[in-house]
C-alpha cells in the first residue's frame, strides 16, 4: 500500500492535494486502519496508470447513500475487511444541493484484502466490478487502480480482519467500456532514470516536455502545464520515516536521506522549521546538483521528465533564481546542463559525497519512555561505537597472537604488531591496540600510580588555592608543606599578570 508521508485533520485543500508524497510501505490491516484514522491517504497502487502492478487491496467508494454505514454492511454477502465514514459523512448541504433532499448523506469506504492480488489495472476493475455485482451494491463511485484515498481522522472505523481470495471467474467480466472511456489519458512515455552516458539531455527528454520548456516565459508556467498534463508528483524528496523492525528507538536507520533545505527559524507554535532561499554565495549550484542525485536515488523508477519537473519546482522554492548583479543564475541551459550531469552520474559513487543524517529517534518512544530525542540519539551512536569497535577487534583477532615471536626468539612489540596490522589493512593507533589488548584479557588494566594520584591531589590542591586566597585548609601536615604552598603562591602572581593584562581583559569582554 503507498501511504502519505503527511497526515490531515480534515479533508486536503485543492492547494495541499499537489503536495502530498507517498512511500510505499508493507502493512497489516491493523496498521492501514491505524494510518487511516489518523489522516494519512493512501493509494491500493502505483500512482502512475501506466506502472500499476500488484494490488493487495480493493477499494470502493460509496457516496450519497441513503442507508447508514453499518446497515448498509450488514446486507452485504462479504463483509470488508475494513470500512469507514469519511470525512464529508453527513453532509447534508451536498445532498440539497445535488438531489434536493436530507436523505443522500452517507459516505464511506470500503475495503477489501486479498490473498489473490490484481496485477494490472484491468484486473483492478475487474474485481472491483466483481466484488460490487456480487454483492449488490448500490451507490458505488468507480476509482481505477492509481487514484488515492483520503484518510479520515477520528472517524468510526470497523477492521473484521477478513481476507478474500478471488475466483477465477472475476477476469471474466467486461470492462472494455471503461478502458475506452480512460483511452488517451496515461501519461507519455518516459525514459527509465539511469546512467545515460552516450546521450545528450534533449534526446533523454520527451520532445512535447522539452519544447513546453524551452518556450515557457516563467518557471511556473511550465510547472502548471505539467501538472495538467500528468498530475501532482509523487517524487519523494526524503527518505519516508519508517521504523526499524529491531530497534523502535530510531526511524529508518543508516539510510536517511533529504534535500538540503535552508533553515531560518524553529516555529514552536507549529513544531517545524520556516525556510527560507539559498542566495548567491552560497554554493547552489552544489546543493541542486546533489539534491537531484538524492531524487534520483530515492525515486528510481522515475523518469527524466519528472526530475526535470521537481528540479524546477525545488529551485522556485528554495532558491533564489538569480546572482546579487541581477543576472539569472538558473536558465533553461543551466537547469538542462546540471540535469544531464545528474543523470550521467554514478549513484554508486556520488550518493558517497552526499553528507546525511544515519537516522532519527523516534518521538513516539520518546514520550512513552520520558526521555530526550539527544538521550535516544547519543545511546545510539554510542552502541553503533561500541560495534565499530568489536568489528575492529574481530578483524585484529585474525592475525594478532602473543605466542607468535620472531625467528630468533624475540618478542614482537607492539610498535612491530601495529606495523604488521596496517600491513594488512587494519589502521590502529597504539593506544587503541593496548585498549584492544585489556579488553582480549591478554594485559591487565592500566591503574594509576601512586605518584599519578598525587598529582591528582597536587591539582586540586592548587585549584582550591586560587579560589580561597593564599589560606589553605587541611586536616593533614602532610597534605601541605611549603614548598607545595610557595608553587602555589607563584602560580596565583602568574595568574594575577595574565589577568591584569590589556589583551587578556579586551578578550575576556569580548
Amino acid at each position: 500500500m503507498n501511504i502519505s508521508s503527511t497526515y490531515f485533520n480534515e479533508k486536503p485543500k485543492s492547494n495541499e492535494i499537489a503536495q502530498i508524497k507517498f512511500n510505499e510501505m508493507t502493512v497489516s490491516n491493523e496498521m492501514l486502519s491505524s494510518f487511516i484514522s489518523n489522516g494519512y491517504c493512501y493509494c491500493p497502487t502505483e500512482r502512475k496508470l501506466d506502472k500499476v502492478s500488484a494490488s493487495d487491496y480493493i477499494c470502493i467508494d460509496i457516496d450519497d447513500s441513503t442507508i447508514e454505514m453499518n446497515e448498509y454492511v450488514s446486507t452485504l454477502t462479504d463483509k470488508p475487511t475494513i470500512y469507514y465514514t469519511t470525512p464529508s459523512n453527513g453532509n447534508v448541504e451536498k445532498s440539497q444541493k445535488k438531489y434536493g433532499d436530507d436523505e443522500h448523506i452517507y459516505r464511506f469506504r470500503l475495503l477489501y484484502a486479498l490473498d489473490t492480488p490484481t496485477t494490472n489495472a484491468t484486473e483492478y476493475e475487474q474485481a472491483y466490478r466483481y466484488i460490487t455485482t456480487t454483492n449488490n451494491m448500490s451507490f458505488v463511485d468507480f476509482r481505477p487502480a492509481n487514484q488515492y484515498y483520503n484518510g479520515s481522522k477520528g472517524c468510526e472505523l470497523h477492521n473484521t480482519h477478513r481476507v478474500y481470495s478471488l475466483p477465477y471467474e472475476y477476469k471474466d467480466v467486461d470492462v472494455e467500456e471503461s478502458k475506452q472511456r480512460n483511452k488517451g489519458k496515461s501519461p507519455h512515455k518516459k525514459s527509465r532514470a539511469g546512467t545515460e552516458t552516450g546521450r545528450c539531455i534533449k534526446d533523454m527528454l520527451d520532445k512535447i516536455v522539452l519544447q513546453k520548456f524551452l518556450d515557457c516565459s516563467r518557471y511556473e508556467d511550465f510547472l502548471s502545464w505539467y501538472y495538467g498534463e500528468f498530475g501532482e508528483s509523487s517524487l519523494l524528496r526524503e527518505t519516508p520515516y519508517l521504523p526499524d523492525e529491531n530497534d523502535e528507538r530510531w526511524l529508518i536507520p543508516g539510510k536517511y536521506y533529504v534535500i538540503q533545505k535552508k533553515k531560518i527559524v524553529w516555529d514552536k507554535e507549529n513544531k517545524t522549521y520556516i525556510y527560507g532561499k539559498w542566495e548567491d554565495k552560497e554554493d547552489r549550484h552544489t546543493k541542486i546538483y546533489r539534491t537531484g542525485i538524492i531524487l534520483r536515488r530515492l525515486n528510481p523508477e522515475a523518469s527524466v521528465n519528472d526530475l526535470l519537473r521537481e528540479i524546477v519546482s525545488i529551485l522556485l522554492t528554495y532558491y533564489s533564481l538569480k546572482n546579487s548583479d541581477g543576472t539569472l543564475k538558473f536558465t533553461k541551459d543551466y537547469i538542462l546542463q546540471t540535469l544531464e550531469s545528474v543523470m550521467k552520474a554514478d549513484l554508486d559513487v556520488k550518493m558517497k559525497e552526499v553528507k546525511h543524517q544515519s537516522f532519527k529517534a523516534n518521538e513516539t518512544y520518546c514520550k512513552k519512555n520520558g526521555v530526550s530525542k539527544r538521550t535516544v540519539v547519543n545511546r545510539i551512536l554510542s552502541e553503533q561505537n561500541t560495534e565499530r569497535k568489536e568489528e575492529k577487534y574481530n578483524d585484529i583477532d585474525c592475525f594478532y597472537d602473543p605466542k607468535v615471536r620472531w625467528e630468533n626468539g624475540k618478542k614482537i612489540t607492539q610498535e612491530q604488531w601495529l606495523g604488521i596490522l596496517k600491513e594488512n589493512g587494519i589502521e590502529i593507533t597504539l593506544r587503541s591496540f593496548q585498549r584492544y589488548l585489556e579488553v582480549r584479557g591478554y594485559s591487565k588494566p592500566r591503574k594509576r600510580t601512586k605518584s599519578q594520584k598525587n598529582d591528582i591531589t597536587k591539582h586540586n590542591i592548587i585549584h582550591n588555592t586560587i579560589i580561597l586566597g593564599n589560606v589553605v585548609f587541611s586536616d593533614t601536615d602532610d597534605a601541605f608543606n611549603e614548598t607545595c604552598i610557595s608553587s602555589n603562591r607563584k602560580f596565583l602572581e602568574v595568574v594575577e599578570k595574565i589577568h591584569h593584562n590589556d589583551e587578556f581583559i579586551t578578550k575576556r569582554r569580548a
